[in-house]
């Protein structure tokens, strides 16, 4: 049978297929002995996304749009009053795929702030006392774009239990259109395991499709999915910026590359509202920040197909919003793994997130819900200690470029910065090198022997060699030509356990291939014996590496690149202790998550391109962290929309 697709405007109404009678084709013919079909409407309702300032339990929703609401298939379980299967078939089964051209949409479908569309479906319930009384037929739940979850592509009859316990990846979240389940909120007579269950009531089922239509069930889906927006709104009383500025760099091939468009924001330093300059020099310009990309990090890769939530009472003291027939907040399920990526991996830009119709993902991020962790008892996010963990909260990664503009005005054209720090003083990435070199100049050595027929002597204790007059060989210094600078993970100087470990620097190392015992590219040590002459004891590459990664790391910018993050906070106040920590970060489904940029202070974290091999530069899967207390600083006011929106006015990040 053929989908039938409803496409409402601007508006982006919820498209679906309803279920018709005379389509409906029973496993075998009906008899009298078995029974007359009955009847049960439906009225779908889709609870829209929101906008609520922190703490207000009323709040804005915001309509999807486009992609976000059509419906490519719909599925409804149906269960008796413990949440066993009820059939509503003669082959027993308890499930029902609305499939079909015949779609009802009311005259007033739109109810709005609450919920984006009402349709209507019948659903004709055929069953036999074998299978079990209409009358046995006590709940329902419904299920939108389900394709992609692999546990219900087969004919199986799942309990009300087994059902909610089924969980989501990501991948299937969005595979094929938006996937919706019934909203979870705590109703009267409801448990906690079956708050996404709708009641049916036994005038709810009819004998006749006209009076079955006079008895809708109301039944509310959400999209299991959060979505993320970001904007920049710099505070003009605090910030000075530019508009339409023009980024000119150089590409891997070097080739000049413009892009256009960006918005250039002066740094300062938070403390003392000094500008950030390029060098020490007396001539130094003024460094500015263009923000390039941003996307979502620390995404659950799975999350419970119904929205689950323990501990209704103690958690939903202002949370459980049974009016509006939504709750928001959640529990992972276990074994949740929180993704990372590369530096380079942003893509999404800066916008309102209308864009338009072919374009509005461009300005749009989607993952799953990361809320109340699953080992945490009472349904709360777990803190956590930076110095022996890393985040457990979704975040907004800015991918950024520290530049110096031709022209402090709109249009003008910024070039990237070469910049590095290490002993409290600004070099470039070539001149660091050098100077973090220089404490171990004149140190190592390479052997080098021009006569093989007079080697050097060389000690079979310790294999050093004594310098001598010999023309024979000769010892060429380690220079800087020999090295490189590496990441800290390279260096093995930080790990990835700790958020606090100095992920973030970069030390210098001998490069890749330098040292080769078995070619003739023996390192040794200079040093002085007893006699004082001059004795070259052998070293291998980690002995020389350990002395150059004891003078320190060093902060370099490479090519201007840097970044900034945001963990997400979640709603406000909730009553349930006094600092909400439990709840303050936390991503929800069917929320938007709108983060408007109003300040930056700082250079952000730096960025070192690394060449692992000789044919491109790659970047290692970034831990987001902060380099030091006093780093950098972004201010964001957030505001959360639930398809639902929850501000959260004037929120400064201090680093």
């Amino acid at each position: 049978m053929k989908m039938k697709k409803l496409f409402m405007g601007i508006m982006g109404a919820l498209a679906l297929t309803a279920c018709s009678s005379e389509e409906v084709i029973p496993d075998k013919p009906l008899t009298p002995e078995e029974g007359d079909p009955r009847y049960m409407s439906v009225s779908i309702r889709n609870v829209s996304p929101s906008t609520r300032a922190a703490g207000d339990q009323n709040g804005d929703f915001e309509e999807g749009y486009y992609g976000e609401n059509n419906v490519k298939s719909l599925r409804f379980y149906f269960f008796d009053e413990e949440g066993n299967p009820a059939p509503i078939t003669f082959g027993g089964k308890n499930y029902y795929n609305c499939e079909g051209n015949d779609i009802s949409v009311p005259k007033d479908s739109v109810n709005m702030p609450n919920v984006e569309k009402i349709l209507n479906a019948v659903i004709v319930i055929n069953t036999n006392l074998e299978n079990g009384s209409p009358d046995k037929i006590k709940k329902m739940v419904a299920i939108v774009n389900f394709d992609g979850i692999e546990d219900l592509k087969n004919e199986k009859n799942f309990s009300l239990h087994e059902l909610t316990g089924i969980v989501n990846k990501e991948a299937a979240a969005t595979q094929n259109g938006f996937l919706m389940t019934s909203s979870a909120f705590y109703n009267d007579g409801f448990d906690k395991n079956q708050g996404v269950a709708v009641d049916i009531k036994d005038t709810d089922i009819q004998s006749t499709r006209e009076l079955a239509e006079t008895h809708p069930v109301d039944v509310y889906v959400e999209r299991v999915v959060a979505k993320v927006r970001v904007t920049q709104d710099w505070d003009s009383s605090s910030m000075k910026f530019f508009n339409d500025i023009t980024l000119q760099y150089k590409d891997n091939d070097g080739n000049i590359t413009k892009e256009t468009g960006y918005i250039a924001v002066a740094l300062t330093d938070k403390n003392t509202k000094k500008p950030l300059l390029e060098s020490d020099k007396d001539d130094a310009k003024q460094i500015y920040v263009i923000f390039q990309n941003w996307d979502l990090w620390w995404t659950a890769d799975k999350s419970y197909l119904f929205k689950k939530v323990d501990n209704w009472t103690e958690i939903f003291t202002g949370w459980n919003d049974q009016l509006n027939h939504r709750s928001y907040w959640a529990v992972n399920p276990t074994n949740v793994n929180l993704a990372k990526h590369r530096h380079d991996y942003p893509s999404r830009k800066f916008g309102d997130g209308k864009g338009e119709k072919q374009d509005y993902k461009e300005y749009t991020a989607y993952c799953l819900e990361n809320a109340g962790d699953s080992d945490n008892l009472k349904g709360f996010k777990n803190d956590y200690d930076p110095n022996t963990k890393t985040s457990n909260r979704t975040l907004v990664y800015l991918k950024a470029k520290l530049v110096t503009l031709d022209n402090e005005a709109d249009n003008a054209t910024a070039t990237p910065v070469d910049l590095a720090e290490w002993g409290g003083r600004k070099y470039t990435k070539s001149n660091v090198l050098t100077a973090m070199f220089e404490p171990n100049v004149n140190q190592f050595f390479f052997l080098e022997i021009t006569d093989t027929e007079n080697p050097p002597v060389v000690n079979p204790d310790d294999g050093s060699i004594i310098e001598s007059e010999s023309t024979a060989y000769k010892f060429n210094p380690l220079t800087t030509a020999d090295l490189e600078l590496v990441p800290a993970l390279v260096a093995d100087m930080a790990d990835t356990t700790a958020e606090t470990s100095p992920r973030y620097l970069s030390y210098v190392n001998l490069l890749p291939g330098k040292y080769d015992e078995t070619d003739g590219k023996q390192l040794y040590k200079q040093m002085k014996n007893d006699e004082g002459n001059n004795v070259y004891v052998p070293v291998d590459q980690k002995g020389v590496n350990d002395a150059l990664e004891s003078i320190g790391g060093t902060k370099v910018w490479d090519g201007g690149d840097t970044y900034y993050y945001h963990e997400l906070d979640h709603l406000g106040k909730t009553g349930v202790s006094a600092d909400e920590t439990p709840f303050k970060y936390g991503v929800v489904r069917n929320h938007i998550y709108e983060v408007s940029l109003n300040t930056v202070y700082g250079l952000g974290t730096p960025v070192l391109s690394y060449e692992f091999d000789e044919d491109h530069k790659d970047w290692e899967n970034i831990i987001p962290q902060k380099p030091s207390p006093t780093a950098y600083f972004l201010g964001a006011r957030l505001n959360i929309l639930s398809w639902r929106i929850v501000k959260n006015d004037n929120v400064s990040l201090d680093w």
